[in-house]
C-alpha cells in the first residue's frame, strides 16, 4: 500500500509541476532589503496544486527597476537577474512537457521515479529571492566621540557629540545574499543591519575626528570640516567593511558637532587667542583693571598694600629711578651716575 500511495503521489506531484509559473515582487520601499518572490495565480488558473518550493523549467521571473532577482536551487544561487524585464528560469531538475528543450516525456518519467523513492515528494527546493537595489536613506546616528589634542602646546582630552544621517545601497547582490542573508527565505530589513552599520560608522568617525584634532583642529573648527569628515567616512566605509557585505555608502550628512565640555572648548579658544601678544597684553590689562575695584571693596582692606607700594619709593622701582635723577654743572639732567654730556660724576652729596 505504501508503494502504491507513493506512486500515486509521485504521479500527481510530477504532473502538477508541469505548469509554467510567473514570479514577481511588489513595490520594495524604504527599509526592505530582501523578500521572497510570489507566484502569480489568477482566479481562472489551473496551476493551483503545485508545490511552493518547485519552479518549472522555462518559468518567467519578472524584475522591475531597482530590483534584482536570485534563483536559488538546493541552497545555491543558480541565476542572478539584475536587469529590468522578463527572464527565463532554467533547471535540469524540473524539465517538463512545456520545456523548450527535448526529452520532455523522459524527464517527466525521471521525476516520477525519483519522487517514488522519496515517498512521492520532491527531493529538492527552489525559490526566487528579490533584493532592493534602491538607496536606503535617512538612517540616523549619534555618537559621543572622544578626542585628544596635542597641537598648539595643548595636551587636552575632550568629547565631541556628533549627530547626522547616512544612506547606503546594495551594489553586489550575490555577495550580500551570501554574507548577510544566509538561509533566510523570507525578509531582511534595514533594521537587521542598521546597528552593525551604525557602530562601524562611529568607529571610523572616531578615527577621523581624532586625526583632525591631533593635527591641530580646535573644537570650534570641527563644524567647518563637516564636508571633509563626511567624504572621509564615505570612502573608508565603502572600501572596507561595507564592501565585504555588498554595500556601498552613498552619502553621510552631519547635522551638528558640539563639544560636550564647553569649559574645555573655552580654554582651547583662550589659549589660541593668547598666542597673539597684543591680545595677551590686553587680557592682562583687563584683569588688572577688574582686580582693583574688587580689592577696593574688600572689607579687610586689601587695597592698602597696593596704595603703599605705589607711593613708597623703597618698594616702587619707578619712584626709585625717578629720585636718582640729578642735574650736572653743565646744565644736563642725568638719570645715571655720569653725565652723558660732559662725563662728570654725580656728587656724593646728591
Amino acid at each position: 500500500m505504501g508503494i502504491l500511495r507513493a506512486g500515486a503521489g509521485a504521479l500527481g506531484g510530477a504532473l502538477a509541476e508541469q505548469w509554467l509559473e510567473c514570479f514577481s515582487c511588489g513595490a520594495m520601499g524604504q527599509g526592505l532589503l530582501l523578500t521572497r518572490g510570489v507566484k502569480q495565480i489568477g482566479e481562472n488558473s489551473a496551476n493551483v496544486k503545485g508545490e511552493p518550493n518547485i519552479i518549472s523549467d522555462g518559468s518567467v521571473i519578472l524584475v522591475a527597476d531597482g530590483q534584482c532577482a536570485l534563483a536559488v536551487e538546493q541552497g545555491q544561487v543558480i541565476g542572478v537577474y539584475d536587469t529590468p524585464g522578463e527572464h527565463r528560469f532554467s533547471s535540469e531538475l524540473t524539465k517538463g512537457v512545456f520545456s523548450k528543450d527535448g526529452g520532455r516525456l523522459k524527464s517527466l518519467g525521471k521525476q516520477m521515479w525519483e519522487r517514488i523513492g522519496y515517498g512521492g515528494d520532491a527531493h529538492f527546493a527552489q525559490y526566487v529571492m528579490y533584493l532592493n537595489l534602491l538607496e536606503q536613506t535617512g538612517i540616523p546616528f549619534a555618537a559621543d566621540v572622544p578626542f585628544h589634542m596635542t597641537a598648539n602646546a595643548l595636551d587636552l582630552d575632550g568629547t565631541a557629540r556628533v549627530q547626522g544621517v547616512f544612506s547606503f545601497r546594495i551594489v553586489d547582490p550575490l555577495l550580500f545574499y551570501r554574507r548577510v542573508c544566509g538561509t533566510r527565505t523570507h525578509t531582511v530589513t534595514v533594521a537587521d543591519v542598521q546597528n552593525q552599520l551604525t557602530e562601524e560608522l562611529k568607529s571610523d568617525l572616531n578615527a577621523t575626528l581624532s586625526a583632525l584634532c591631533a593635527a591641530g583642529a580646535r573644537p570650534s573648527a570641527l563644524p567647518g570640516m563637516v564636508d571633509d569628515v563626511c567624504e572621509s567616512l564615505k570612502t573608508r566605509l565603502s572600501v572596507t567593511r561595507m564592501a565585504e557585505r555588498g554595500f556601498r555608502m552613498v552619502a553621510v550628512a552631519i547635522s551638528s558637532v558640539v563639544c560636550v565640555d564647553q569649559r574645555l572648548a573655552q580654554r582651547v579658544e583662550t589659549a589660541a587667542a593668547l598666542k597673539n601678544p597684543a591680545l595677551a597684553g590686553a587680557t592682562l590689562v583687563g584683569a588688572a583693571a577688574e582686580a582693583l575695584p574688587t580689592a577696593a571693596g574688600n572689607a579687610a582692606g586689601r587695597l592698602n598694600p597696593l596704595l603703599v607700594t605705589a607711593h613708597d619709593p623703597a618698594q616702587n622701582p619707578f619712584l626709585q629711578n625717578r629720585s636718582a635723577v640729578w642735574r650736572c654743572a653743565c646744565g644736563q639732567t642725568c638719570p645715571s651716575r655720569f653725565c652723558p654730556n660732559c662725563g662728570a660724576k654725580r656728587p656724593e652729596s646728591e
